[in-house]
């Protein structure tokens, strides 16, 4: 009799879920892998424009910097042309002033012929010379000023329309660095849906798998089930005698009231290891009871049981009580059927009060449930 015809029997079919769920996890696997690849491409993409606009705006503050120059000197050679034509315009005045004297004295008294002939022949041509030798300097200057300017503001103009380049490129990619931060936030967040997808299909996939592996354990370990009117509890040992332990089978009483919490020889639930006992939930600081005489030779704390007792009760049986509140003997006591031997609590972990119970035979676990009294 294979699992299969026990699922099938039962009208169930976990290992075909098992398999789908599988296949949805390596589709799920494979789709976050092709999220993730294009959220890294266009969390690269979004590097080289942030990188582009980094040089944009450096491009555009060397730019301003420069145009800022070429004003002030645009400035200074618009300044210094009307300074040079206005001398150029004094020039002439001045010229235009002696030609009218000229005309105004072209007639003199005889005494003072020497003196006006000097005055026409010598003086007045050599200031004239020297004002149109000034003028024809000034006009040059003029003229020089002037192409100057005419350069500069040809320069102006053309860094004006390079900044505006610059401003409509940097403002483009500034709109395409924002699609693409949106497309990163969108790849980001769809990645973490399919991670909360994957994470619940494989807490599935555990749960699943834990089921397969009670149903062939159950299949190849049958055990002792336990009857739903004793899933409580209700009796504890008392002080009547059974001769030696093994006189205890099919009367024996659990240590403490409590609740059934488990099945012996199932796979746990948190780890998938085989129950060796059974778990008994109940009161914190309920009372614990020997289930037989016997001596104690453990009374302390261990890893994974917590507050932990063992008693010896010969002929190689023994009997483990853990996860106690507090433990009421210590090693080397003798104890009889019914004392209490330990207080119920949680030291083991757990999340509820109770105890942990073993019943082993040359160290190997026995079924509690099989040795209780019907």
């Amino acid at each position: 009799m294979s699992i299969c015809i026990l699922v099938n029997a039962e009208g169930s079919s976990p290992r075909r879920d098992l398999n789908q769920l599988h296949e949805k996890i390596h589709e799920l696997k494979h789709d976050i892998d092709a999220t993730q690849m294009s959220r890294h491409q266009a969390e690269e993409s979004l590097r080289k424009t942030e990188k582009q606009i980094k040089i944009t705006t450096q491009t555009l503050q060397s730019l301003s910097l420069k145009q800022s120059i070429l004003q002030k000197k645009l400035i200074n050679l618009h300044q210094n042309t009307a300074r040079a034509e206005s001398d150029l315009q004094a020039n002439q005045s001045l010229i235009d002033g002696i030609i009218s004297w000229q005309y105004q004295r072209s007639w003199v008294p005889h005494t003072q012929e020497l003196n006006w002939w000097l005055t026409q022949t010598v003086y007045i041509p050599n200031v004239v010379g020297e004002v149109q030798v000034s003028s024809g300097r000034l006009t040059q200057h003029v003229v020089a000023l002037t192409a100057s300017t005419r350069e500069e503001e040809n320069q102006v103009a053309q860094l004006k329309r390079i900044l505006n380049e610059e401003i409509v490129q940097k403002e483009a990619l500034r709109l395409e660095n924002s699609k693409r931060e949106k497309l990163v936030l969108a790849l980001s967040k769809k990645e973490n849906r399919q991670r909360e997808s994957l994470a619940g299909l494989e807490k599935d996939e555990r749960a699943l798998t834990q089921l397969i592996r009670e149903l062939e354990y159950k299949l190849h370990h049958p055990t002792h089930s336990i009857n739903p009117n004793q899933k409580m509890n209700k009796e504890v040992p008392n002080g009547d005698q059974f001769g030696d332990f093994e006189g205890q089978r099919g009367h024996l009483k659990l240590p403490m009231i409590g609740t059934i919490e488990n099945q012996f020889g199932t796979p746990r639930a948190d780890t998938g290891l085989i129950w060796r006992g059974i778990q008994l939930d109940g009161q914190n600081g309920e009372a614990v009871h020997a289930v037989a005489d016997g001596r104690v030779v453990f009374a302390d704390w261990l890893r994974g049981f917590g507050q932990l007792l063992i008693i010896d009760h010969g002929h190689g049986y023994l009997t483990l009580y853990g996860g106690a509140e507090k433990l009421m003997t210590a090693v080397g006591q003798t104890v009889q059927r019914g004392t209490v031997v330990a207080l119920a609590g949680h030291s083991n972990g757990n999340s509820t009060s109770g105890i942990y119970f073993e019943l082993r035979h040359d160290s190997k676990p026995l079924d509690p449930i099989g040795w209780v009294g019907h």
